[in-house]
């Protein structure tokens, strides 16, 4: 259903976002790489962490691409050689979400929820919070979804393999940024030079 009634819509979109997804996230920020390189760091930090983490689960779990079940849903290119379970693109859009709403100006400007005048309300995100999907409705999050769904247009993805990726950012995400996690000092340091760039 997807191929046949949303995939000519989205294909450009898809393909621009095989491999740029940072692009897609400096567009909604207003960004580029002169006026915060800093938060372009963090952005390929979660990028080069998540790699590691959802290959090391797709090597796991094996699942089999949609396309090679029913080569009728014919993908626009690949389809790509490594499993499809988790969503890498699900993973990482929601990783770098949850990572650039650890930078207090973005998550003011940018964040989950919503004020009775209709702005963002900027609130941090906690684990509990984000687990259930409660109050995730940010135009951050919003992109990654629409990372993930455009995966499943090209017929390279399940629902559930969306599913899998975000809720795997969410649990990676947590034990970053909890003060008895998994230390990173690279990613800390990039991750307070990005936050001093939207003071």
């Amino acid at each position: 259903d997807l191929m046949e009634d949303e995939r000519g819509r989205y294909l450009a979109e898809a393909l621009e976002q095989a491999d740029g997804i940072p692009r897609y996230f400096m567009h909604l920020l207003a960004m580029d790489s002169g006026s915060r390189p800093h938060t372009l760091q963090l952005m390929r930090c979660g990028l080069a962490i998540g790699n590691l983490v959802y290959m090391h689960y797709k090597q796991h779990y094996r699942r089999v691409r949609p396309s090679t079940l029913c080569p009728g849903l014919v993908p626009p290119f690949g389809p790509p050689r490594h499993p499809a379970f988790p969503s890498g693109h699900s993973f990482l859009g929601h990783l770098i979400s949850l990572l650039l709403l650890e930078i207090p100006g973005v998550a003011t400007r940018y964040g989950t929820g919503m004020t009775k005048a209709g702005r963002p309300a900027g609130q941090p995100i906690a684990w509990a919070q984000y687990d259930a999907g409660v109050g995730i409705d940010g135009p951050l999050f919003w992109l990654a979804a629409r990372l993930a769904r455009n995966r499943e247009r090209i017929g390279v993805h399940y629902p559930s393999d969306s599913a899998a990726g975000r809720q795997l950012a969410g649990g990676i995400w947590n034990e970053l940024v909890q003060p008895n996690g998994i230390p990173v000092p690279t990613l800390q340091r990039v991750l307070a030079m990005a936050r001093a760039e939207w003071t």
